[in-house]
C-alpha cells in the first residue's frame, strides 16, 4: 500500500509502539527491526513503550494484522 501512497503513522509490536504523524518508512522499519530484533528506539518517530498506543491514534484505515484479539470489548470503543 506504501507503494500507491499509503502512509504508515504507527505501529505496535511486542515491544512498544511508535507514532509519527508524517509517516514511518517500512522498508527503513523492516531494516531496523530486522537489525535490532524490535521497534525499540525507531528513530523516525516517537516511542512508547509502555502500551500499544499508536493503535489508538485517528488514521484512515487499521490493520490488526498481528495479535489476535487486539480488538476486545474492553478497547473497541476507542477505535
Amino acid at each position: 500500500m506504501h507503494n500507491y501512497g499509503a502512509k504508515m503513522i504507527g505501529v505496535a509490536e511486542f515491544d512498544g509502539s511508535i507514532y509519527n504523524p508524517d509517516g514511518i518508512d517500512p522498508d527503513a522499519l523492516f531494516a531496523f527491526k530486522t537489525k535490532n530484533k524490535g521497534i525499540k528506539n525507531y528513530p523516525g518517530a516517537t516511542s512508547n513503550w509502555a502500551d500499544e498506543s499508536a493503535i489508538y491514534e485517528k488514521c484512515d484505515m487499521f490493520i490488526p494484522a498481528a495479535m489476535e484479539r487486539t480488538i476486545n470489548k474492553k478497547n473497541a470503543h476507542r477505535f
